[in-house]
């Protein structure tokens, strides 16, 4: 039997408030673990680490997954902090890069989720919008949907099965300028881009969280995708 592959989730760094006290801690949603064993594969979570550590982290993976959390702090695409950048984690920033370049060394297949989409675009060489303007409500709630209409023949398009779908984010900045070698492959009512990809990498970034839709279309197709195409890693 073929075992199963194993994906990296990226932890996210914060503040954990327990019975004993408060602390801080690497957290993840156990909606993560869930849905890459139901697709076949066996989660591992990442903690957030000394950068030069992160190809170590990365050797034994079959494949990646970047998830949200704190923003991209904007030195790492030339603009300045404002106010609406509550939560930065340049540690983490830093962190990330690395994981992702010891990932792409390896060839490695890479799902970005919101935050993990964007730092796809940034480690690219792409920029975000700091702060959206827009009628849509992006920076919604796990229970909150908006449309997206995803390209015909994307990567996008074969991993869900479908063009029109609605998702749920929770981010108030989004892609300004696409990086190397990425494509957009989703896009929301105002033009926004929601999905970028780069099939020759086996790169795939989506603005929404999955992992609050399993039982929807834009939801645990995406976990399908990242443990099919780290079967072929493995």
């Amino acid at each position: 039997m073929t075992p199963r592959p194993l994906i990296g989730v990226t932890a996210i760094p914060r503040t954990v408030h327990a019975g004993f006290g408060t602390y801080w801690g690497q957290t993840l949603a156990d909606n993560f673990v869930k849905a890459i064993e139901e697709a076949g594969g066996v989660a591992v979570i990442l903690p957030s680490t000394a950068p030069e550590l992160a190809a170590r982290q990365v050797a034994a993976l079959d494949g990646l997954v970047l998830s949200g959390g704190a923003d991209v702090h904007p030195e790492r695409y030339g603009a300045e902090v404002r106010p609406e950048m509550a939560w930065l984690d340049q540690h983490r920033d830093a962190w990330e890069l690395a994981v992702l370049d010891a990932a792409a060394e390896r060839r490695l297949p890479i799902l970005g989720i919101c935050r993990g989409s964007q730092l796809l675009n940034v480690w690219r060489g792409g920029r975000l919008v700091t702060h959206l303007d827009t009628d849509v409500l992006h920076e919604g709630g796990a229970d909150t949907r908006h449309p997206v209409e995803v390209g015909a023949g994307t990567l996008l398009d074969e991993a869900l099965g479908t063009r029109a779908v609605t998702v749920t984010t929770l981010h108030h900045q989004g892609i300004a300028e696409l990086g190397d070698g990425l494509s957009v492959s989703a896009r929301a009512p105002d033009g926004l881009p929601e999905a970028i990809e780069d099939r020759g990498g086996r790169i795939l970034g989506v603005a929404w969280h999955p992992e609050f839709q399993l039982a929807e279309p834009s939801g645990q197709a995406l976990f399908t995708w990242i443990v099919t195409q780290a079967r072929s890693a493995a």
